[in-house]
């Protein structure tokens, strides 16, 4: 195992889970130019997967020795470094792109806070007539409670 032999994976029966893995684990060797060839046509492949928490390589010399390995089927989304595998795998989960620029996320994080905004004017004009309601009564009870120390 190789931290500068990594890819990133998406595994449709499972509901779309991405993980990092490496490149030994496939289960025929590719070389670059094939390997560049299934991530642009998205083909599904078979590779040997460990039924252990994945790390780097200097980790997972001693973790696969006592693991038991499952054939799995994935879409090869990225090869590269571990840490730029993990880096676009967060990318990935964060903002549903593997590289995104500053101007990707600047888009991204407009979006979720116009969400937000919305979810909050939603919520004050719901609870708006709660609000006047909750005042008529306070009200109410003042005028009562004003009404009784006068009468004594």
């Amino acid at each position: 195992m190789n931290d500068k032999e990594c890819v990133l994976c998406e595994f449709s029966n499972e509901d779309n889970a991405i993980a990092v893995g490496y490149r030994e684990w496939l289960l025929h060797s590719l070389d670059e130019e094939k390997l560049d060839q299934i991530i642009g046509s998205t083909e599904e492949i078979k590779l040997q997967w460990p039924n252990v928490d994945i790390g780097p390589a200097n980790i997972m010399k001693t973790r696969v020795k006592k693991c038991i390995w499952q054939t799995v089927v994935a879409k090869i989304l990225a090869h590269g470094d571990w840490k730029t595998m993990c880096k676009m795998r967060d990318n990935l989960e964060k903002y549903s792109i593997l590289d995104p620029t500053k101007q990707d996320r600047k888009i991204i994080k407009r979006r979720s806070t116009d969400n937000v905004e919305d979810d909050k004017d939603s919520v004050n004009q719901s609870s708006a007539p709660q609000k006047s309601q909750l005042n008529k009564e306070k009200k109410n009870v003042v005028k009562s409670v004003l009404h009784c120390l006068r009468s004594q």
